[in-house]
């Protein structure tokens, strides 16, 4: 009986000192708990909807942006200087706010080389497309392949004209004069369009454009100036006995020692890099706008 009893104690005494371990624990527990749902749940709603997807939104564009590098998709950031200048930009962490403007002022920078480049580009090519064709050339090709497309094409039938001009590129189809409704018919070749990423890519990008563009299509270098001077088809290049890559080499040997060019080239791989780190960060963000560690931290 007695040893029992004694039993009974020990047992007691090991479930009271549990007990006691167990509230000493508890309550630091209990408060830390308590302090992350507060925190991380208190206004993250309107930090999600008001700041995180908007940015996120806005840095999917950039990167599209610096990823086309045409003019007609501007680099714009009316998001972030929006929440900069109402002040909700404070309400994200330190370090992420530093992520910000690092990324967007990087992008900023390495799109601001375009425009040179562009009209670099412009100065360079109409000399070396002067040595392939003349403006004889081009309306004499022009008038020819015309003719040719409108013999073998019924427009009537429109789904199979366009599924035969679909491009793998960037491009245009051809042009339809639409003045005889009953009678339409081609007016200007279709085009295929060489830009500033493919002179990003040369000499690959000459090996796919030669792949698709065919001998019924201009390849043009600067789509808005429709002229002679910007473009060229196949006819020139076998006239001359030149390969597309052979014909883009010696542009592309000036091009490449152009300082601005150089700037595109290096600025928007370093800022690529850091969009797309900031989209995978903003993308957490919207899936958790607030986290613990943000008090910690920053």
């Amino acid at each position: 009986m007695a040893q029992r009893q004694r039993e009974e104690k020990r047992r007691g005494a090991k479930a009271r000192i549990r007990k006691l371990w167990a509230s000493i624990i508890g309550l630091p527990i209990i408060g830390i708990v308590g302090l992350y749902l507060t925190y991380t749940y208190t206004g993250a709603d309107g930090l999600r909807t008001e700041v995180y997807e908007p940015l996120y939104e806005e840095v999917g564009k950039i990167e599209n942006c610096l990823q086309a590098n045409v003019l007609e998709q501007g680099f714009t950031s009316p998001t972030y200087e929006a929440l900069q200048k109402t002040g909700k930009l404070e309400r994200i962490p330190k370090s992420l706010r530093a992520e910000l403007q690092d990324a967007y002022a990087k992008s900023g920078t390495s799109w601001g080389y375009l425009l040179p480049v562009l009209h670099r580009i412009e100065i360079l090519t109409p000399d070396q497309i002067k040595q392939v064709r003349t403006p004889g050339d081009d309306v004499e090709w022009t008038q020819k392949t015309v003719k040719q497309l409108n013999r073998e094409l019924d427009l009537r039938g429109l789904g199979g004209v366009y599924a035969r001009f679909q491009f793998q590129h960037t491009g245009h189809s051809f042009a339809i004069d639409q003045r005889d409704p009953a009678h339409p018919k081609i007016s200007e070749p279709a085009a295929v369009t060489w830009q500033v990423n493919d002179w990003l890519g040369y000499p690959k990008s000459a090996e796919d454009v030669d792949s698709l563009w065919n001998q019924v299509s201009y390849l043009e270098f600067d789509p808005k100036v429709e002229t002679w001077i910007y473009r060229i088809t196949r006819e020139d290049l076998d006239r001359k006995h030149f390969s597309l890559q052979e014909f883009l080499k010696p542009v592309y040997v000036r091009l490449s020692a152009d300082a601005d060019f150089q700037q595109l080239v290096s600025g928007e791989r370093e800022a690529l890099q850091l969009i797309r780190d900031l989209k995978q960060t903003l993308a957490e963000r919207v899936k958790t706008p607030k986290e613990l560690r943000d008090l910690i931290f920053d």
